[in-house]
């Protein structure tokens, strides 16, 4: 597929390394490994993982682990003196999973690679050792949330919408882009990645490693105990690997450099948006943005599903004409609402559609928890809540929950329907506080409140990625609202300059007013357990939010 996919991609003359704004004259050095840090790695295994096509389980190296990691220092070491990556480390097993569907149509099966676990363990050496490189030099795009440290969907998800909420404040129409990259991990051109890799720093031995890592890999599909052959892998980061996702990464990095857009991205999930009061000034300057993310994404040899690339106008005016947005030549369908990282955006930023998507998930709890409740302990009902409700209900709720009390009260209703069954508590008016304490669990509100706390006392202590909102200017003069704000570093009272009462929704705003009416001793809490402890408990015993 993606060897299709590079053949019908037209020859750019841009060279794709041009993109890169900031390169890296240090080079990264490839620190030895020992028998120690390989041991304590081999700990951290996980015994519920599969084994690759050698079956040497992680249950096997930790049972052997005492004698087998000071085999594996001289293993590791002499891969990284030479700057070789042992071929039996890059045959993958691919095991097709059912999705559902038709069992005859092989588009109804995912492809899961399993890769030999020794070979696993090494990547996660040399992924420790590129990624304090990158940190060390702040390569990294600030854009980019997909598999970083203090980095999530969810943040990614509360930045987006904090712009836009910041973009109705201005009276600013927008115009959002969902881009849909076609097998974007599987067409990564390697000898493109490995010009960018030498950009970075990555060079010598070290770079003569990470090609020896991409090149010669194989794979073979296995159902019901019959082997294929073996079939080269010529594209593409490998499937199932530590390594792949950090080297990806590395390969979009300058993604954001090609273009003026506000951008977001979660890996290959692209979020573009740009601003504009005039609508017609607007569309032109997507379509001239757009142009230039095409040139790029010609470059590095990536094309986009453009069935599934979407995009959304966001405005308070009323009446606004039919843009055509168009990338690569190719018209863009405008939607009202799409679904991004798990969370259903939609143009009114009502949240309807989500809170919706998500009281139906937790609707079909009800009969199998009906069920349940006559077969096990009422522990058990309490850990399938949470996985099967809670889950749900926390999962973005910093951002859709302060939706309004009408739109959420169908998903409160149908919490408190699956606490009923869960309690034998009758149905009918009656007062439901006693089963919440009962169960000791949060409503829709007070788990919206818990999680935008958990989200400030993160962001003031420096434990999340720190440009997430911030778009509303802090004036310590202005007293239009009377929000009083305190800052970090200067500890002088500020106001957050505000035009609408949409930036009342934002998370900056709405949660500094939140966490300066909490106790101090919750707010000074010395580490973020101990304040999610805390503030849970309160929230619990106060029947007031």
């Amino acid at each position: 597929m993606a060897d299709k996919i590079d053949r019908n991609i037209p020859n750019q003359n841009q060279d794709p390394l041009n993109y890169i704004k900031r390169g890296v004259d240090e080079s990264i050095f490839l620190e030895y490994t020992n028998s120690y840090e390989i041991s304590q790695r081999i700990n951290k295994l996980d015994n519920k993982k599969s084994s690759g096509y050698d079956s040497i389980s992680n249950h096997i190296l930790k049972s052997t682990n005492d004698v087998i990691s000071p085999y594996l220092e001289i293993l590791f070491n002499h891969c990284i003196y030479q700057g070789i990556f042992p071929e039996a480390f890059k045959i993958a097993q691919v095991i097709p999973l059912f999705k559902g569907g038709d069992k005859e149509d092989c588009n109804c099966y995912r492809p899961i690679s399993l890769l030999p676990i020794i070979g696993k363990l090494f990547e996660k050496l040399l992924a420790f050792r590129l990624t304090s490189h990158l940190n060390r030099h702040d390569i990294l795009s600030k854009h980019q949330f997909g598999f970083r440290a203090n980095h999530s969907t969810e943040l990614a998800v509360s930045d987006i919408y904090e712009k836009l909420l910041y973009n109705l404040d201005k009276s600013l129409s927008t115009c959002t882009i969902f881009l849909d990259l076609a097998k974007a991990f599987d067409s990564v051109n390697h000898s493109i990645l490995l010009r960018k890799l030498e950009k970075y720093g990555v060079r010598g031995v070290a770079l003569k490693l990470f090609s020896s890592y991409l090149s010669g890999r194989s794979q073979f599909v296995k159902v019901n105990g019959v082997k294929s052959s073996l079939e080269e892998i010529l594209f593409g980061v490998p499937q199932g690997s530590i390594l792949g996702p950090l080297l990806f990464l590395i390969f979009i990095n300058d993604l954001p450099d090609a273009t003026s857009l506000y951008v977001k991205l979660f890996a290959d999930d692209t979020f573009l948006c740009a601003q504009n009061q005039n609508i017609q000034m607007l569309q032109s300057e997507v379509n001239n943005e757009l142009y230039k993310v095409a040139q790029w994404l010609s470059s590095n040899k990536l094309t986009l599903n453009i069935k599934k690339s979407k995009y959304m106008i966001i405005s308070n005016k009323r009446n606004i004409p039919k843009l055509s947005i168009n990338i690569n030549q190719s018209h863009l369908e405008e939607c009202n609402e799409y679904k991004y990282l798990g969370v259903i955006i939609d143009k009114k930023l009502n949240w309807d559609k989500h809170i919706e998507h998500i009281t139906q998930k937790i609707s079909k709890v009800c009969g199998a928890m009906a069920r349940l409740r006559h077969c096990v302990n009422f522990e058990v009902l309490k850990n399938v809540y949470y996985a099967l409700v809670h889950s749900y209900i926390r999962y973005g709720i910093i951002v859709w929950g302060n939706a309004s009390q009408s739109s959420l009260k169908p998903l409160q209703t149908a919490v408190n329907k699956v606490l009923r069954i869960m309690t034998f508590a009758p149905f009918g008016n009656i007062d439901l506080q006693p089963m919440y304490d009962f169960v000791k669990v949060l409503d829709v509100n007070k788990t919206f409140s818990l999680e935008t706390g958990k989200f400030m006392y993160k962001q003031e202590n420096l434990l999340i990625a720190p440009q997430i909102g911030g778009y509303f200017e802090t004036d310590p003069y202005v007293n239009q609202h009377g929000y009083g704000l305190r800052s970090r570093s200067l500890n002088i009272p500020t106001r957050i300059v505000m035009h609408t009462k949409s930036s009342e929704k934002s998370l900056q705003i709405r949660g500094k007013k939140l966490i300066d009416c909490l106790p101090v001793e919750i707010k000074n809490a010395e580490s973020f357990g101990i304040f999610k402890k805390m503030y849970k408990t309160f929230l619990l015993e106060n029947n007031e939010e």
